[in-house]
């Protein structure tokens, strides 16, 4: 009996042996699978491959058998999303699973519940008044904790586009959030045996901050130790606009750096044999992993070099592309949720395309050559997974990633591992280092900031169908495949092939026969965004924003997390034109930042409009014209019409100043009223005794002020569009204007109880749709 299992083991091993990768790849694509294109394309790759006779039929069975247990695992292990609500505050018992990050406004850890076994994250904020050693806290990991506060479910994404925490915290096998502000609320007590090297870990990053300059400091704390707070946060946006993050977070080029470093000294300075340099090695690679922060890049090289040292030691012969497919493996059966995290998406794939590429990389080209093919094949790896996270990509950033990869991996992570390292061993080598670095790093980062002021030009693609990206990487592996096998004609055309595709991502839009107008969920403001069919005009009625914590500053909160992602997700740059109600912050906020960063060709506003001066002078800066209009007045752009109805005077007040708009659009009549009061409204019923309309913005988000039963009696809407924050401090929309829609049997839409609302049509017909079900 065990010869027959032995036997039949051996037949296993033979038939996984050089095919893990399709192991991986069935895993993959079952996780992955919204739809069934992937798993349908999938299954028809597999059965090609047996029809060509790459499979024997045990390596089939073994396989699509592989795949079924991963379709019923992975079904169960796949993350889902709940609802927004509040629970009942109570007290919670658990245990802390993850590091703890305290820094000088909050503490913050993992912790798993006792009675429900949820993982759930705990944030205490810090009251900077307040007395209170919260060194006293005990908060370590492994520490058994009593919290008591309101355990809630992360708030969601309400607008297209927008990032979604409660999606990400899920992905990270978060499924609930407790705040709380005082520190009597949590009581810890104990640590585990694996809290030691997290306290090593504490002191290695307070340690150069202590003896460094801030700027060497920041940057060695995120390429030594994984830790990019002391980074601006300028510097981490210009990274990742030239596609540059990769080099910010510790990857296989920093641990293969180390590493050889490492392996270097031991062995030419005859300290150990290759063979216990090797051992050490294995040791040491999984602590600094932990100590480097944990993250799946850092863990993902680490265990594919132990990986390989233990292949050389063991003599297997097992392939790279097995033993990368194996730690894969490991990967997602420990966590299935670390599969949804986009540095682990980033750190396998790119590993991947590298590794198809490896008899491209092998050839004696030059090496600047092969540095360049590198950050190509790097690029195109992962512009699925970019498109599908930021809906752009840049298309210099593989000549910048030429210059600026070659001088992190010789210049820059080679000088912090050695000014770390001298921090402990030569102090005074360590002070020379940071002066020498801060006079070669500031200048280069000068230089980086100067190419993105003059040379950053995006290919916004916007939000794509997960079709698109199968056919992408069909067509890249086909174009490595050609190239590798020096077929250059059909590399040529696979190539010309996977350039058109993405140019028609681009284009996309401007065949798309659908228009929408959509009205934003940004809280207490108005932002709405009517898209004519075929990207004829983008036409933005009015942009809120809001302001810092001096209620002063403008504030780009509003633009960042919700109208750049919603442009961007939609595959806008260029607008055509800005019609501002009035000079409300809730309603003009935003405009600013808009202006800076997008092509504005025109605004509109009323003639009682008051400009501040830094506002004209950016848009005199930006080639932004502006159009002033009063009742009467038509607002032409491309086919569309807006009919200005009021204001026909000065009523001296912003909100009664507002603009007043009419317009067809999608065969229903629109009417978007600001923030006017019922004065207006009855002025209105007088001058434009015969108006009727379909879809209202009710005014002044929902204030008793306006929305009059006779204003309703006499415009007939079918609809009502309320922009209004959650749990808002005006009590908006007022109890009395909703009784008054209902009354007149008008259909309500809400931001704050639906999200982002849509009108979709296409000629003269449409539909309603909410981003939150």
């Amino acid at each position: 009996m065990y010869i027959v299992e032995q036997h039949i083991g051996n037949e296993v091993c033979i038939a996984v042996k050089g095919h893990w990768h399709l192991i991986a790849i069935s895993y993959l694509a079952v996780s992955l699978t919204t739809s069934y294109y992937l798993l349908l394309f999938y299954c028809l790759f597999i059965i090609w491959l047996y029809q060509k006779r790459r499979l024997l039929k045990l390596q089939l069975l073994f396989i699509l058998s592989t795949l079924v247990i991963f379709f019923i695992v992975g079904d169960e292990q796949s993350p889902a999303t709940s609802k927004f609500e509040s629970l009942q505050s109570t007290e919670i018992t658990g245990k802390i699973v993850s590091s703890v990050t305290n820094t000088k406004n909050k503490v913050e850890f993992k912790m798993i519940e006792d009675k429900s076994n949820q993982k759930t994250l705990v944030t205490l904020f810090k009251n900077p008044n307040d007395q209170y050693n919260y060194t006293d806290l005990n908060v370590n990991l492994g520490a058994s904790c009593k919290v008591f506060g309101e355990r809630e479910y992360p708030p969601q994404s309400k607008n297209p586009g927008q990032f979604d925490y409660q999606k990400y915290l899920k992905q990270n096998g978060v499924n609930f959030i407790i705040t709380i502000n005082n520190p009597e609320n949590l009581k810890c007590f104990g640590s585990s045996k694996l809290n030691s090297v997290h306290m090593l870990r504490d002191k290695l990053l307070s340690d150069p901050v202590q003896r460094l300059s801030s700027f060497t400091s920041g940057w060695l704390r995120a390429l030594v130790l994984g830790d990019d707070g002391g980074i601006s946060l300028e510097s981490e946006e210009i990274f990742q606009r030239w596609s540059l993050s990769h080099l910010l977070a510790i990857s296989g080029l920093h641990v293969g750096l180390i590493v050889g470093i490492i392996y270097f000294i031991l062995v030419k300075f005859q300290l150990l044999t290759k063979e216990k340099a090797q051992g050490l090695l294995i040791i040491l690679l999984p602590i600094y992993a932990i100590l480097a922060g944990g993250a799946p890049s850092v863990w993902r090289s680490s265990l594919m070099t132990v990986a390989f040292l233990l292949l050389i030691k063991l003599k297997s012969r097992l392939s790279v592309t097995d033993v990368i497919s194996f730690v894969f493996l490991v990967f997602v059966i420990y966590d299935a949720n670390i599969l949804y995290q986009l540095g682990f998406q980033f750190s396998f794939i790119v590993t991947f395309g590298l590794l198809i590429s490896r008899n491209i990389l092998a050839q004696p080209y030059p090496k600047w050559f092969t540095i360049f093919f590198i950050s190509v094949i790097s690029q195109l790896s992962i512009l699925p997974l970019q498109i599908n996270q930021f809906y752009f990509f840049n298309p210099m950033s593989i000549f910048i990633n030429l210059l600026y990869v070659p001088y992190f991996s010789l210049i820059v992570i080679p000088l912090m591992f050695f000014t770390f390292l001298s921090l402990y061993l030569m102090p005074p080598v360590a002070f020379v280092l940071d002066w020498i670095f801060i006079s070669i790093h500031q200048p280069a980062l000068k230089l980086l900031s100067i190419v993105d002021h003059f040379l950053y030009y995006p290919l916004v693609i916007g939000k794509t169908e997960v079709f698109y990206w199968l056919i992408y990487y069909l067509l890249f592996y086909l174009l490595m495949k050609h190239i590798q096998q020096k077929q250059q004609n059909q590399a040529l055309k696979y190539g010309g092939v996977l350039i058109f595709l993405l140019l028609f991502l681009t284009v996309k839009p401007y065949l798309n026969p659908y228009g929408t107008v959509t009205m934003l969920d940004i809280g207490q403001g108005d932002s709405f965004i009517i898209e004519l069919p075929y990207r004829k005009s983008i036409i933005f009625i009015d942009a809120a924003g809001t302001v810092s914590t001096d209620f002063v500053t403008p504030s780009d909160k509003i633009f960042k997390q919700v109208i750049k992602p919603y442009l961007y997700s939609r595959g806008i740059l260029k607008i055509d034109s800005i019609v501002l109600t009035h000079n409300d912050h809730d309603h003009v906020g935003s405009v600013p930042f808009i202006v800076d960063q997008f092509r504005v060709d025109q605004l509109v506003i009323s003639r009682y409009f008051q400009f501040t001066d830094s506002m004209a002078s950016m848009l005199a800066q930006n080639n932004t014209s502006i159009q002033t209009v009063e009742a009467g007045d038509r607002i032409k752009i491309d086919k569309q019409t807006i009919q200005v109805l009021f204001p026909k005077d000065d009523k001296g007040a912003t909100n009664e100043n507002s603009l007043v708009l009419y317009s067809e659009i999608g065969g229903i009549r629109w009417l978007f009223t600001g923030d006017i009061n019922s004065e207006i409204e009855n002025e209105m019923i007088r001058t434009y005794p015969e108006i009727g309309i379909d879809v209202l913005k009710v005014a002044h988000h929902g204030s008793n002020t306006s929305t009059s039963e006779e204003f309703l009696s006499h415009t007939q809407p079918r609809f009502a569009w309320i922009s209004v924050g959650e749990n808002n401090r005006y009590g908006h929309p007022n109890q009395e204007v909703i009784e008054r829609l209902e009354k007149y049997n008008i259909v309500i839409m809400r931001t704050d109880e639906k999200g982002a609302i849509q009108y979709k049509f296409k000629g003269q017909g449409g539909t309603f749709h909410s981003f939150l079900p």
